[in-house]
């Protein structure tokens, strides 16, 4: 087990009526139900299905692949915000969970390698807003010039993680929630872990304390469970 796991709790806490929660939660194929980023490179024929599983290998850069493969995608933000306003979907109670946490005023932050070309209009539509780390894209004719301003030269990795010791460092404990290779740091920095897919994968590999995330059904529960 990794060494800043090894403090980590088997099992999801009981309540603490005294401990403040924050959310720190990926994008893609998290909140939404498949990776729209990856659709859209596929659809629009800017990479293949081979080269979107080679881009989750150890040791790839998210942040370098989207800039490569949006760099190469000739196609204007209109027609993208059409292709995903159709296509794209949130997954169970991901709208519900957002809004019992604003209620409740529980500090919830999006922070993915997604692009806000294709994500802002998908929050304006499922009406999310909260605070939110997304690349940005601008359309320059033949491609995206794509860049992360936030990260200033730190990987994203150690960014998801930052954002988790940054409520931990405020007295908060932190939920956080994604799929991918990129959320492993957070999730070994978070107090408890709901996780889909490669990061479910590699949680279990390596011995971490992970819940399998399915819907924001147990996240939801979870939470309402905690008195803030």
């Amino acid at each position: 087990m990794d060494e800043a796991c090894i403090e980590r709790q088997r099992r999801i806490p009981p309540p603490d009526k005294r401990m403040k929660w924050a959310v720190v939660t990926d994008f893609d194929s998290t909140i939404t139900t498949f990776d729209v980023g990856d659709d859209i490179v596929m659809a629009f024929k800017a990479a293949g299905k081979k080269q979107v599983e080679g881009s989750y290998a150890p040791g790839v850069a998210v942040e370098k692949w989207m800039s490569e493969v949006f760099g190469r995608l000739a196609v204007c933000p209109d027609d993208l915000k059409r292709h995903v306003i159709r296509n794209a979907e949130t997954r169970k109670k991901a709208v519900r969970f957002i809004k019992y946490c604003r209620e409740k005023n529980i500090p919830v932050e999006i922070v993915s390698g997604g692009l806000d070309v294709y994500a802002f209009p998908l929050l304006a539509k499922w009406k999310i807003d909260v605070k939110k780390y997304f690349g940005r894209a601008v359309f320059a004719g033949t491609g995206y010039l794509v860049e992360y301003p936030f990260l200033k030269k730190r990987s994203l990795c150690d960014f998801k993680a930052d954002r988790v010791r940054y409520y931990q460092a405020r007295g908060y404990k932190v939920l956080f929630m994604g799929d991918g290779t990129s959320d492993y740091n957070a999730a070994c920095a978070a107090d408890v872990v709901f996780s889909r897919q490669r990061l479910y994968q590699i949680c279990r590999a390596k011995g971490t304390d992970t819940n399998k995330l399915t819907d924001f059904s147990a996240p939801l529960d979870f939470l309402s469970s905690k008195a803030q």
